[in-house]
């Protein structure tokens, strides 16, 4: 497993939504909410079938 792993990616997104879930901190939780969101779009982009984005 590494960094690039799709199912990697997916656990640390569950994390900072499990966490933004139990943060007081208004914006706190915004930020993991953002975090699990960008984890979301890395997996998403590192799955085999999903080609890299060039540019």
């Amino acid at each position: 497993m590494t960094i690039d792993d799709p199912a990697f990616l997916r656990r640390q997104a569950d994390r900072c939504r499990r966490l933004a879930e139990g943060c007081d901190d208004v914006r706190t939780a915004r930020v993991l909410r953002d975090m699990a969101a960008e984890y979301e779009a890395r997996a998403l982009a590192a799955e085999p079938d999903n080609p890299m984005p060039t540019g």
